[in-house]
């Protein structure tokens, strides 16, 4: 089937399960990840020429092998929409709101205080996350150089909130990087 549409997220590429790939979603759905596999070379190329955040594509889909066809470019993005990496981010609230609604009761989330320092501000944190009976793990960390702002003084939680997010990511297969594993201190609000 033909798909067409404005290109809302791209990352890669990527080795997964020894296969490289770029990823990519469209405006009208942000959560449904396409992905292209080729030689690295080859999808470096077409991340900076074709799928870019905001230009506007078209591609065959085969819904069954779960495979990009050939990709064409039918306008180039704004400046200004290329260079909006931030709106690629998710945060906290909004993948724990997903992660209760695609797990329904069967959501568990446990923390493991690693390592901490409290006099070089250093803390370590391991997440799991328990749902449908599979189980994701990530860690967070934190140190003087990668907290800031008004959020700093609360480091302790801020590692533990980074493996959380981590874990939830793998869970949601949420490949978007989260605004409190950035290091800044205002993070996006949730949606409401």
């Amino acid at each position: 089937m033909e798909v067409k549409g404005k290109v809302n997220s791209v990352a890669g590429p990527r080795d997964f399960n020894g296969v490289i790939q770029v990823g990519f979603t469209l405006e009208q759905d942000k959560k449904f990840w396409y992905n292209v596999t080729g030689e690295e070379q080859l999808l470096k190329e077409l991340e900076k020429s074709i799928i870019l955040r905001g230009a506007e594509i078209n591609f065959e889909y085969d819904e069954k092998t779960k495979k990009v066809g050939e990709i064409t470019l039918d306008k180039m993005p704004d400046n200004k929409e290329q260079s909006k990496g931030q709106d690629d981010m998710t945060n906290f609230e909004d993948l724990l709101k997903d992660a209760h609604k695609k797990f329904k009761n069967t959501l568990e989330i446990r923390t493991e205080m690693l390592q901490v320092d409290f006099k070089e501000k250093r803390a370590a944190f391991k997440a799991t996350v328990i749902a449908n009976g599979c189980v994701f793990e990530g860690h967070g960390d934190v140190n003087p150089d990668n907290v800031q702002g008004d959020t700093a003084k609360h480091w302790v939680r801020i590692a533990e909130t980074r493996a959380i997010v981590r874990a939830l990511r793998w869970a949601t297969n949420n490949a978007t990087v989260a605004q409190e594993e950035t290091g800044g201190g205002n993070g996006k609000p949730g949606k409401k």
